[in-house]
């Protein structure tokens, strides 16, 4: 692919696409909006970090990158965890994220273009431990409620030959939101509460590898689901961070994709770097 969009560049998942996608010298639009105040220093430094790139071009209203004929694929990474787990913010952003998603479907279907939804494992509930192809989501938390209208919308809309909705376990990495517990440990706060779901991991930086691989992604079926593979995942790196996890929380079953390609141990040493970096060194 030679050039991209990506909305929701600023977002965790988003930000690691473009920075892959840019160093495969890749042209990448990159449509950012306003997260939570208390996200501000992380998506400072994604500002930073892709915007010295003369392959990025920044953009802020969605109708730029929707006039050029020439984009050959489009992510829709509009949400995070900065967003998911503060719900008075989440609120304040809904008419806008469905908006953007309208467009952005409209847009694919004009242009005959792939759009690669990156969803959660959320959308099934705590009591659906084993999945199947044909299981149906019964979501049970907010985040998982949203990314299932979203993908809800996207199946009514959307050629399945065209629309690609992938979904992903909990991710984990360098410039993890605030709001997420991993993130919160290293900062040396309490963690009072968890709020993301516990039964899989995966390393940011795999499924980003994995999302921006065209070759790879053309052998995805319209419906995906990544994973990792193995067992209690989020809890062997929740006791890395020093976090006493549920030892006996569950463990989702689910037919997908093994990418799992970072050990814990690694994924979490990089993000501890990452952390001290961007905060601990100022």
């Amino acid at each position: 692919m030679k050039k991209v969009a990506i909305i929701g560049a600023n977002r965790f998942l988003g930000f690691h696409l473009t920075k892959i996608f840019l160093e495969q010298g890749t042209e990448v639009y990159g449509y950012i909006h306003d997260g939570h105040p208390a996200e501000g220093i992380v998506r400072k430094e994604m500002s930073f970090m892709y915007g010295r790139n003369a392959n990025f071009t920044e953009v802020t209203e969605l109708s730029r990158i929707f006039e050029d004929r020439n984009i050959e694929a489009v992510y829709f990474t509009y949400i995070d965890g900065g967003d998911l787990y503060r719900r008075s913010f989440l609120r304040g952003k809904m008419v806008e994220a469905y908006d953007a998603l309208k467009q952005t479907i409209s847009f694919c279907k004009r242009q005959h273009i792939p759009l690669i939804f990156p969803s959660s494992l959320e959308v099934f509930g705590d009591h659906q431990q084993t999945v199947e192809k044909t299981t149906l989501p019964e979501p049970t938390t907010a985040a998982g409620k949203l990314y299932y209208e979203f993908e809800k919308k996207l199946q009514h809309h959307c050629n399945q030959k065209s629309c690609y909705i992938v979904r992903c376990a909990t991710l984990y990495g360098p410039l993890q939101p605030m709001s997420m517990v991993f993130q919160q440990s290293f900062l040396g706060n309490q963690i009072s509460k968890i709020s993301e779901d516990k039964r899989d991991l995966l390393y940011v930086e795999d499924v980003a590898l994995e999302l921006s691989d065209e070759s790879k992604l053309n052998k995805l079926d319209p419906l995906s689901h990544f994973i990792s593979g193995q067992k209690r995942q989020w809890q062997k790196a929740a006791s890395l961070v020093g976090i006493k996890g549920d030892k006996n929380s569950p463990h989702i079953f689910c037919q997908g994709h093994h990418i799992a390609h970072t050990k814990v141990e690694e994924g979490i040493e990089k993000q501890r770097k990452s952390t001290e970096l961007l905060f601990l060194e100022k």
